[in-house]
């Protein structure tokens, strides 16, 4: 991709790039398409803002000068990792940061804020554990799909809402059986210290139809 001049429209197509973004001339509108840099090597990308950008392959994929922006979803995949030359990325306030990651990974602030405030929030939807290496606050949701887990090293770190296996589950402190968390879970969070504060959470009201023996009616996940 040549920038020169004129006005690229990306309308509502999938623009796929395995070579270097060139130049700084004319306009590019994101509409709501999807600009995936792909190449199996590093690659220097657009600083644009964009509708959802697709980060994959490997090596770096460098964003030189300034901060390019995401409104919609940024997803991390394959082996590539995020660097900016000035700055960091920068999200519109419907952002979603994902991590489609087959391989343990490290996030970084070059992709996730000390604060996300995306209303999509932050989501890992592969089986490459996320290690996390400061301390994290996602202000809306923070989901693993089934497969998917977490490090979280040894901070506490807070989520608006947390959906662990398409389920959200109920406000408090997670962690694995080595923190000190109140709700304990090995499948979704690496054996660290390391801890979860949720502020918000869901807990379904029982039918009872005959009187039960004594028992606990919301319990986490």
């Amino acid at each position: 991709w040549t920038r020169t001049s004129g006005t690229l429209n990306g309308g509502s197509s999938v623009l796929r790039i395995g070579g270097n973004v060139s130049g700084t001339g004319g306009i590019f509108t994101a509409g709501t398409g999807t600009v995936e840099y792909n190449r199996n090597g590093a690659q220097t990308c657009a600083v644009v803002i964009y509708n959802n950008l697709t980060l994959s392959g490997s090596a770096a994929k460098t964003f030189a000068t300034t901060t390019p922006t995401v409104n919609g979803v940024l997803s991390l995949e394959g082996t590539a990792i995020v660097t900016v030359a000035s700055g960091v990325i920068t999200y519109g306030p419907s952002a979603t940061l994902q991590y489609n990651k087959p391989a343990a990974y490290t996030a970084t602030t070059e992709e996730w804020p000390a604060t996300f405030s995306g209303t999509g929030g932050v989501r890992i939807v592969n089986t490459g554990a996320i290690k996390l290496g400061a301390v994290k606050n996602v202000a809306n949701n923070f989901s693993m799909a089934t497969g998917a887990s977490v490090n979280l090293g040894t901070f506490t770190h807070t989520a608006g809402t947390l959906s662990i296996g398409g389920s959200t589950v109920v406000a408090g402190t997670w962690g694995s059986t080595s923190s000190v968390a109140t709700n304990k879970n090995n499948t979704y969070f690496a054996a660290t210290t390391g801890m979860i504060s949720v502020t918000n959470g869901t807990c379904a009201l029982p039918v009872i139809t005959t009187q039960p023996t004594p028992q606990t009616i919301c319990a986490n996940t």
